[in-house]
């Protein structure tokens, strides 16, 4: 795990620095943290951050519904007091009915943020990493890209001396790094922090980036501590200032600044008068945006394509208060002790669910390794506009899914879809994936791949 010891204090590494050293070697294990009696960990899986777990009693689900007004305390203790080793407070809070089972999958995953974000304001404690295999059996997984966690994380830092040292001082000189594209593929980005990117295209000291007044000087060196730390840039020495603004053509072209808007039309003179208001970040989970601020027509606007397929995580029941299995469980026991309603997916032959996702995987494999062997550069691009296109008519068939390595869907969590969010019509909206993802394969790749990777679907045995 270069280039920190596998044991060591957040005074020495600031988590940043040690979450990119793990992530950026593609490493899998448990990084767990403690300060004053604390423990919290970041579960990896092959350089991703996937999910977290916290010993602090505050970080539980039921104190954040409580924190945000979405618990009655009442609710809360009723549902605490039938706590068992088979059934956990998000289950129960279901089944009771205080929560949807989406509602309960949108708390879980915030929980799980507000565990990581956490992290970042520490300046000290302990930390350790083991690496290995996770040993576990869960399915609740952060669908966020690493390089966006650590954006997020690193936003959330408050103190100037922290943010300093990670720069390194005020007149230290970077530049943004060339053959970046994929970093900037699994984010998104407000347009200041965009534009840092597109000021740094030749090297600048922090104290001249500060003067181009891209947002309050703090803001700009916290985002540029932030890209430092994720590898959008580097620094660079005094001496070679000259020289790589000799080369700022080299800089990738997803950095050049597009061709000036055309003005605006004049305001009326009454809005003119209004005093101008710098946009203030407005931050919910990791999208971050500008308000105030109108959609840029530059290629700087990244939107996140991390791709995360379901992961198995340590049972720690005492530190988890839900899985998606518990919530398709609590879903479809609610469901049943109500009389006259759920919906057709709740009344399912689960023998004939299984059959039919088998033989979707088995055909999604093929069309899927073929797609690669076509074209791998876009089978990413093909999978995300296809799964759109299928949430539009069958809305949470594939919800926080991506294939593994082989194109096959997790059999389990594509259950879990159909059963929590009442999904009606599933076996057309598994075809209607393979279909779009032909026809997006003929948009991209033209209509000849196509019809071949039909034709040879057609032709092969099941």
């Amino acid at each position: 795990m270069p280039p920190a010891q596998n044991t060591g204090n957040l005074e020495q590494f600031a988590l940043p620095d040690l979450l990119t050293s793990i992530c950026a070697t593609q490493e899998t294990g448990v990084l767990r943290l403690t300060r004053h009696g604390i423990s919290k960990s970041i579960y990896i899986q092959e350089g991703r951050i996937v999910f977290a777990t916290s010993t602090d009693p505050d970080d539980r689900l039921g104190e954040l519904l409580l924190t945000k007004g979405l618990l009655h305390i009442r609710d809360f203790e009723e549902a605490s007091s039938r706590i068992s080793p088979q059934k956990r407070l998000g289950a129960l809070l279901v089944e009771m009915g205080n929560l949807k089972a989406e509602e309960l999958v949108r708390a879980v995953v915030e929980q799980v943020k507000d565990i990581v974000f956490d992290l970042f304001l520490w300046s000290d404690g302990e930390y350790h990493y083991a690496g290995g295999e996770l040993p576990s059996r869960e399915v609740i997984t952060l669908r966020l890209s690493t390089p966006e966690v650590i954006l997020g994380g690193v936003l959330r830092i408050n103190r100037w001396s922290r943010v300093l040292r990670g720069l390194g001082g005020l007149d230290a000189f970077f530049r943004a790094c060339s053959g970046k594209e994929r970093l900037l593929q699994q984010m998104q980005l407000r347009v200041a922090h965009a534009a840092i990117l597109q000021a740094l295209e030749t090297p600048l000291s922090v104290r001249d980036l500060c003067r181009k007044g891209l947002l309050a000087d703090f803001e700009v060196c916290r985002g540029l501590w932030a890209f430092r730390v994720i590898g959008l840039v580097e620094p660079v020495a005094p001496a070679d200032v000259g020289r790589f603004t000799a080369q700022a053509g080299a800089i990738s072209p997803a950095l050049r600044k597009p061709p000036a808007p055309k003005p605006p039309p004049p305001r009326p003179k009454a809005a003119a008068k209004a005093p101008a208001r710098r946009a203030e970040p407005q931050e919910e989970g990791l999208e971050i945006v500008a308000q105030d601020e109108p959609e840029p027509e530059t290629p700087l606007e990244l939107v996140n394509e991390a791709e995360e397929s379901p992961f198995e995580l340590v049972d720690e029941a005492s530190l988890v208060d839900a899985t998606l299995a518990d919530v398709a469980m609590a879903a479809r026991s609610r469901s049943a002790s109500a009389p006259g309603s759920g919906s057709r997916a709740e009344s399912l032959d689960e023998t004939q669910l299984d059959s039919t996702l088998a033989s979707f995987n088995e055909r999604h494999s093929r069309l899927y390794v073929m797609l690669q062997a076509t074209d791998g550069t876009k089978v990413r691009e093909i999978l995300k506009r296809s799964v759109a296109a299928v949430d539009q008519h069958v809305p949470g068939l594939f919800n926080g899914l991506a294939p593994g390595a082989d194109g096959t869907f997790d059999v389990d969590a594509l259950k879990t879809n159909i059963f929590a969010f009442g999904v009606v019509g599933y076996s057309d909206g598994l075809s209607k994936l393979i279909t779009q993802e032909l026809e997006m394969a003929g948009r991209l790749l033209g209509n000849e791949i196509r019809q071949q990777l039909a034709a040879e679907l057609d032709t092969a045995p099941v």
